[in-house]
């Protein structure tokens, strides 16, 4: 049987693009207007510092701290979301439940889900050892 579906994979982090978690930084207004000034410092003749852009430095050292708490938490999610990925969970392969991850759980396979079990949030609920067939989430 063929999949046409990725992997169960918790993944809302992408680190390929390191601009994008900080690009969110860069178009805030008040960065924006710190940046215009420090443009507009370099100018002498209108300029109140002598050409020196005395607000960079702040800014700088600013955008710096938030990149390095933005990476800090972006990388704690990583870590948070592989510890999830490697949970066990029983998944039907034949006629037999097996262990696997959930990071190699597939659209459309059957999974075993015991009393007070985390799950996956996305799980059609099929049958239940319920006499009357309910579910509790």
């Amino acid at each position: 049987e063929e999949y046409f579906f990725q992997h169960y994979n918790l993944r809302p982090v992408e680190f390929a693009q390191p601009a994008h978690q900080s690009g969110q930084q860069y178009v805030s207004f008040h960065v924006v207007y710190f940046i215009i000034i420090s443009i507009l410092q370099v100018i002498p003749s209108i300029s109140v510092t002598n050409g020196t852009p005395t607000t960079l430095v702040p800014l700088s050292f600013v955008m710096l701290c938030v990149l390095i708490k933005d990476a800090y938490e972006e990388f704690y999610r990583y870590l948070k979301d592989k510890r999830e990925n490697e949970k066990p969970i029983d998944v039907l392969i034949g006629d037999r439940f097996e262990e696997r991850t959930w990071e190699s759980l597939m659209v459309g396979q059957v999974i075993r889900i015991r009393k007070e079990e985390l799950i996956p949030c996305d799980v059609l609920v099929v049958k239940t050892s319920d006499p009357e067939n309910r579910a509790f989430v």
